[in-house]
């Protein structure tokens, strides 16, 4: 159940962050390829910036370390940091509609990193 928890707060996030300034260039890019806000709203298209946005906000919902590390959303290192960084997000779903996981793309022609991860 906290993954279940920390997905869908991962996506509540990721739209949030989506309207903000930091998504400018994301936004641009998603207009280019003609996304209209009905099918991001739809989709529930987000953007995760490059600050840790997830590890702060899990940690001010007092998940404990292990289980935001196993829930593949966060990296372990020294202070843990977000998997994703800069991207567009795509949240995936299981039959019952719980977001079970993400694939993020990247929007910049200069970004020197896979195109998608999930």
């Amino acid at each position: 159940e906290p993954y279940y928890l920390m997905h869908e707060e991962a996506n509540r996030i990721y739209k949030h962050y989506l309207t903000t300034k930091l998504a400018l260039e994301a936004n641009s890019y998603l207009s280019q390829r003609h996304l209209s806000k009905d099918i991001i709203d739809y989709f529930e298209i987000g953007y995760a910036p490059e600050q840790n946005i997830l590890l702060k906000a899990f940690e001010k919902m007092n998940f404990d370390r292990i289980t935001m590390y196993e829930s593949g959303l966060l990296i372990e290192n020294n202070q843990g940091y977000d998997r994703f960084s800069d991207r567009i997000m795509f949240p995936l779903h299981d039959a019952n509609g719980r977001v079970v996981g993400f694939s993020g793309r990247i929007y910049q022609q200069s970004q020197n990193e896979s195109k998608y991860m999930n």
